[in-house]
């Protein structure tokens, strides 16, 4: 008789009671969540950071760029030194024509140097203008553009855009 006892009191005490397993099936939704959702704040800001980086990279390349063909070139082959110029020629020094525009490609606008990209499809361009001056045949070019990067974010898509200037005389 003794043994039936001790059988009948183990098996009452032996698992867990729904209550318990629906409390911890809570915690552990709750903790799951929170994970994530820290998870996702932290990718997206990683990703606002990287977008942030790339604009400022490929905006200084590209102004360093057009900074070194203006400063070597012998002379400027526009048909007039104006501002608010969209494009700009001028002679580098191995005397050869070389334009600085946008162009479009892979749907993307891009500065360009004779049609050789300066920025990749990762940015688009805007507003790109060069403001010439003339003073006693010295030449004073102003060159300003934006770069613009859309990023991912759990609502909609936000724009990061910076601008860039640099004169050369």
């Amino acid at each position: 008789m003794q043994r039936k006892t001790v059988r009948t009191s183990l098996s009452k005490t032996a698992g867990f009671t729904l209550v318990e397993l629906l409390i911890t099936t809570a915690l552990a939704t709750f903790l799951v969540l929170t994970i994530t959702s820290l998870f996702m704040t932290f990718l997206l800001s990683n990703s606002s950071s990287n977008s942030k980086k790339t604009i400022r990279e490929e905006g200084t390349a590209a102004l360093r760029g057009m900074e070194f063909l203006l400063k070597n070139s012998l002379y400027l082959s526009s048909a007039s030194c104006t501002t608010n110029m969209d494009s700009i020629s001028l002679i580098s020094i191995d005397r050869q024509e070389t334009e600085l525009t946008t162009i479009t490609e892979d749907s993307t606008t891009k500065i360009a140097s004779n049609g050789a990209a300066l920025t990749s499809s990762a940015v688009a361009v805007d507003n790109l203008h060069f403001d010439c001056s003339e003073t006693n045949n010295q030449y004073r070019i102003s060159i300003e553009f934006d770069l613009i990067k859309t990023v991912p974010t759990l609502s909609e898509n936000k724009e990061i855009t910076e601008t860039f200037r640099s004169t050369v005389t």
